[in-house]
């Protein structure tokens, strides 16, 4: 059994198709990227600057576990994460580059995102742009624009590695 456990492995692996794509670092500073399953994760910043947007983060969201997966040697796991893209409500084409640059690293990662055995395949679910709503704390901006793709990531364990484990 893998020292990590697939869902943060499968985290890891959305992060690292971001991060290595130079379309999404010339928008976002890799500083601003959130990797919220790194040991040094506290929690989000309390007091956000400017030069913090745009602000990368993903979350993890619904998961499904199937222990009789798609066939008769696997477990399945869904795992659904939140991709949060926080930027300037001024420049909404920003906000429109990021989201294809998005695309195409998650493109390039490919169907397993580099985890083949693993990653069976993963959607994107759904997506949205949205104004934050002010949040009447001092620190956080009030009204900073955001979007939200949903991702779905569908991976296969075999069932023996999880019984002898």
């Amino acid at each position: 059994m893998p020292t990590t456990d697939p869902i943060t492995q499968a985290s890891q692996a959305l992060l690292t198709a971001l991060k290595s794509s130079a379309a999404v670092a010339a928008l976002i500073a890799a500083g601003n990227i959130v990797d919220m399953t790194s040991a040094q994760f506290v929690n989000f910043r309390s007091q956000c600057q400017n030069s913090d947007y745009p602000l990368l983060v993903l979350l993890q969201k619904d998961f499904e576990l199937k222990p009789f997966g798609v066939n008769s040697t696997v477990a399945s796991i869904n795992q659904s994460f939140a991709l949060l893209v926080l930027h300037d409500p001024t420049r909404p084409p920003m906000a429109n580059t990021i989201k294809f640059a998005v695309l195409a690293a998650l493109l390039n990662a490919g169907s397993s995102l580099g985890l083949d055995g693993l990653v069976r395949d993963f959607l994107i679910t759904s997506a949205a742009d949205d104004i934050e709503p002010a949040s009447g704390q001092k620190q956080r901006p009030a009204g900073r624009w955001s979007s939200v793709l949903t991702i779905k990531v569908s991976m296969d364990v075999s069932r023996q590695s999880l019984l002898q484990g």
